[in-house]
């Protein structure tokens, strides 16, 4: 047993006999291990916490942590994380059940956040388990830091944390709570290399405390956790009924993406580029190969991918594109696309005599991060006989602000290739001038939500600044989703290179897109 403290706490203040029967009667009470940290100093102390019903506890002994590691060993199960001191897994259900046996005492709301630490296993893997464990430890801080009293933080294994909102006034207080969450932990931390944040993803579930079942309010948080990492990194998900259909829906998307190889599921559309400078304007048709109001000169074409399921029907890139990232297929289907683009982009350099034309393709956040990128890219492009010129990879700022030092040397390395990289989406991020300077880049993209809202007098700024700021750079200024002849009369007027959009033509199937250049040929 641990050596008790001199001083001990108790709700009978100093008698002793009735502290004495206590023990007695409590001996086989459960026991909820905490760590607290007295005013920053670095000894934690262990208190040992028996409850008394309802709420009520009797604190009878602490010692320092490295005697308590000890005696853990010696004496029973873990209860706390030796690394974070937190709760562990074990610690926290007892601490939701109890809240749930408590629940008629307020009637206020309880919500779990299940929260999950993105690409932490890339930390141990590049900087090793002693800055992976330096950085568990900091996270952990931060999460006592953020809570409440009353509240309670858990790890509950490898990178997933759970933490226990009690008393909430309103529903909404969790997602603040998720939110301070998730500044705290993306603040710098000295042991990892500057420019490397931690980002998290958080589920919540929320209950009224009246009704509160902790089995369900744990799996309802776990649920929303995942479907916020199908959505997007970095943000959060607050669970509702319906997700149990969504997450059903999930579950057959994913089967049938790893029933058969990419090659049998998807195909690939080209959506057209143009040259403003030999554009005069109209709606490209595979008939015509020119619209109504003038001429249009294809440059090359984007490669967009596509996915009809037999049983399933279409379903969108925006639906099935985070499925791919979350479960890593999508290095392969990255690959898979990069070498169908390249070998339609061959054909249509030798069927059409046009060595000019380009390929562009948009790459993934995990393709970004893969080391073999690279080699991946120059074994296609060899194998096609294409110049790297041709090639032009399509990333997006928020992509390279996910460990950004190393999607730069991933994208210089790239470049010394010869290969072109485009940043999509321009303006809907992290836009600035240095940080422009610092990237390997040689096309800026004009996203499509300021070129559709043309001519309104906001958006003129913004796209003519984009332009001049492009120009200024030495750089390609490319302008996305171009619907009408006015939004196109405006580009050319500030100087806009290349354009794509419904007005030129929607993204085609191969032979559409083949046709197109046959009738342009002629």
């Amino acid at each position: 047993m641990p050596q008790m403290d001199p001083v001990v706490r108790s709700p009978f203040g100093g008698q002793r006999g009735a502290y004495a029967a206590s023990l007695a009667v409590l001996a086989a009470a459960a026991t909820l291990v905490l760590w607290t940290s007295r005013e920053g100093n670095e000894t934690l102390r262990l208190f040992t916490a028996l409850g008394l019903g309802l709420g009520a506890g009797l604190i009878v002994g602490s010692q320092s942590r490295a005697t308590h590691r000890e005696d853990v060993h010696r004496d029973g199960p873990v209860t706390h994380d030796p690394v974070t001191t937190l709760l562990d897994r074990h610690a926290f259900e007892l601490a939701l059940s109890d809240a749930a046996v408590r629940r008629h005492r307020a009637a206020n709301y309880a919500a779990v956040l299940k929260l999950d630490l993105d690409d932490f296993r890339d930390i141990n893997d590049e900087l090793g388990m002693k800055v992976g464990d330096h950085v568990l430890r900091t996270v952990g801080d931060r999460l006592q830091a953020s809570l409440r009293d009353g509240d309670v933080a858990s790890r509950l294994g490898a990178d997933e944390f759970a933490i226990l909102l009690t008393s909430l006034a309103q529903p909404d207080d969790a997602e603040r709570v998720a939110m301070r969450i998730q500044a705290q932990l993306r603040l710098p931390i000295p042991a990892l290399p500057e420019g490397h944040i931690v980002s998290s993803t958080i589920g919540i579930a929320v209950q009224p405390l009246r009704d509160l079942d902790s089995e369900t309010l744990l799996k309802n948080a776990s649920l929303a956790l995942r479907l916020a990492k199908c959505d997007a990194r970095g943000g959060s998900h607050v669970f509702v009924d319906s997700m149990r259909a969504g997450l059903e829906r999930r579950r057959k998307l994913e089967a049938a993406l790893r029933r058969h190889s990419p090659k049998e599921t998807f195909t690939l559309a080209y959506q057209p580029k143009v040259d403003l400078d030999r554009t005069s304007g109209g709606v490209l048709s595979a008939e015509t190969g020119a619209g109504p109001f003038g001429t249009v000169r294809i440059i090359g074409f984007e490669a967009l991918l596509r996915w009809t399921d037999p049983q399933l029907g279409f379903i969108s890139p925006a639906e099935f594109i985070p499925i791919l990232e979350e479960t890593g297929l999508i290095v392969e289907v990255g690959a898979f696309v990069l070498d169908t683009a390249c070998g339609t982009l061959a054909s249509f350099q030798r069927t059409f005599s046009r060595p000019d034309l380009t390929m562009a393709v948009n790459l993934s956040t995990r393709q970004l991060q893969d080391p073999h990128l690279v080699g991946v890219v120059s074994d296609i492009l060899r194998a096609h006989g294409l110049a790297p010129a041709c090639l032009e990879l399509e990333v997006t700022e928020s992509m390279l602000m996910e460990k950004p030092d190393r999607a730069i040397a991933i994208l210089e390395a790239l470049r010394s290739e010869g290969v072109r990289i485009s940043v999509d989406d321009f303006g809907t991020g992290y836009s600035s001038l240095q940080y422009l300077k610092r990237l390997p880049i040689s096309t800026i993209k004009v996203d499509r939500s300021f070129v559709m809202s043309l001519p309104c007098e906001n958006d003129m700024a913004i796209v003519r600044a984009t332009v001049n700021l492009g120009k200024s750079l030495g750089l390609t200024v490319v302008a996305e989703g171009v619907e009408k002849d006015d939004q196109l009369a405006l580009l050319r007027q500030f100087g806009c290179d290349h354009a794509q959009g419904f007005l030129f033509s929607r993204p085609l199937p191969l032979a559409d897109a083949e046709q197109l250049l046959d009738r342009e040929r002629r």
